[in-house]
């Protein structure tokens, strides 16, 4: 090969005749190659942003459920904090972490208003007035004789 050649090889693909071919089997079945650190770097990442989602998540939840009243502000607050905070500061260390605590505020903000539409919508469908009480559920009653039946006694 010439220098020319050899000079425009993306890195890690340049010919290895040093690894056997068993090593070579190695590396295609475990993912290890020469950019190992590239892999463990986004590893490391994926780990922070899922440490931040669950926190995230969890801290929203126990809010929900103490403070039902101040949910959907602090949710859409802190989308509203993520977003603008992010472009801000863009070029500095922390504009991913609240990218990620603002889109993962948004994702819960919305999970919860679809589950609530999709509620209503289901109850309204049923004629019914109010919501449901823990454990009552109306899978199958529709076309089970003996449930419709047992209602009008």
């Amino acid at each position: 090969m010439t220098y020319t050649s050899l000079a425009h090889v993306p890195a890690g693909h340049a010919p290895s005749p040093d690894k056997s071919p068993i090593q070579k089997w190695i590396s295609r079945l475990t993912g290890v190659h020469r950019n190992a650190p590239a892999h463990v770097h986004h590893t490391v990442h994926a780990v922070r942003q899922y440490s931040e989602a669950g926190l995230v998540g969890a801290a929203f939840g126990a809010l929900d459920a103490t403070k039902p009243q101040y949910s959907d502000k602090a949710q859409l607050g802190t989308a509203a904090v993520g977003l603008v905070g992010a472009m801000i500061g863009a070029t500095e260390d922390y504009a991913t972490d609240l990218r990620n605590i603002g889109s993962d505020a948004v994702a819960i903000f919305t999970f919860r208003k679809g589950k609530q539409m999709v509620e209503s919508k289901r109850l309204s469908a049923h004629g019914e007035p109010g919501g449901r009480t823990h454990g009552d559920s109306d899978w199958g009653t529709e076309m089970d004789p003996i449930v419709e039946a047992a209602k009008h006694l």
